[in-house]
């Protein structure tokens, strides 16, 4: 029992902010009560838990210990969990790397997955907004996925517009219900300036991603919700409504079909 209590605590603190669950724990009565558990073979059985909970609560496990036997055997299963786990799993897991050191999701494997993610429909619901979110937020992870892909292919495009969108859907969600730490992430200059190009893409399927972004989120930025009433305008005069009133419909059409207020 205090085994499952013990992972049940790591998956949900893994949510809350501040100093991780496992901080001030002695190293080497971390580390025996892991051989211990190794032993027993408890690691090999967490069907009882939640797949998403299971993979959060060995990757904190495992970065919590130092460098050894241990911390490699419960990376193995990591990395298992990782790449073998439904997408939620995924989803889950690669949120918690992002927060951490975002070499976590540099190998090829991790993109692949990453990018495949970000193609599901928003109907699949598998946390993908809270991964999104995360890469945003991460300067490192921001610059690989999101400002250097702006100027790339159409597909780097594309997918750099989603990975806004989805983590803009997340942001409003949190700030709908208080907190304005994701919308604050959108203001940022780096995020603003890829926002600001993306917009102006010739591609639909690249705009219309972003134009979402500023419809999410205006409800929230007094300058950004003046720009889009300005944009729909009746009283604007065709070539100035175009294409900024062509966003501003996209990003409320968005918004109006998103259950969000």
């Amino acid at each position: 029992m205090a085994f499952r209590a013990a992972m049940l605590g790591l998956a949900r603190g893994a949510e809350e902010v501040g100093p991780g669950v496992l901080e001030g724990v002695d190293d080497t009565k971390l580390i025996e009560a892991v051989q211990l558990a190794l032993g027993s073979g408890l690691f090999d059985d967490l069907d009882w838990m939640a797949a998403p909970a299971a993979g959060v609560a060995l990757y904190t496990l495992a970065t919590a210990l130092p460098a050894g036997q241990e911390q490699r055997e419960l990376g193995r299963r990591v990395i298992a969990r990782l790449h073998g786990g439904n997408t939620a799993t995924f989803c889950a897991m690669a949120e918690q790397m992002a927060k951490g050191s975002a070499k976590a999701l540099s190998t090829p494997a991790s993109r692949a997955r990453i990018a495949l993610t970000f193609e599901l429909p928003l109907a699949a619901v598998v946390g993908d907004g809270r991964l999104a979110l995360a890469i945003v937020a991460k300067k490192e992870l921001a610059s690989e996925w999101v400002h250097r892909a702006r100027t790339g292919s159409l597909s780097d495009r594309r997918l750099a517009a989603r990975i806004l969108e989805r983590a803009a859907r997340e942001a409003s969600r949190r700030a709908s219900q208080g907190d304005l730490g994701g919308v604050r992430t959108f203001q940022s200059d780096a995020v603003q300036s890829t926002i600001s190009l993306l917009l102006a893409d010739r591609e639909g399927l690249v705009w219309r991603g972003v134009a979402i972004v500023r419809g999410l989120l205006a409800p929230f930025v007094p300058e950004w919700q003046a720009e889009v009433e300005y944009s729909l305008d009746p009283s604007l005069s065709p070539d100035r409504m175009a294409p900024r009133g062509d966003v501003a419909r996209g990003a409320s059409c968005a918004r109006a079909g998103s259950g969000l207020p």
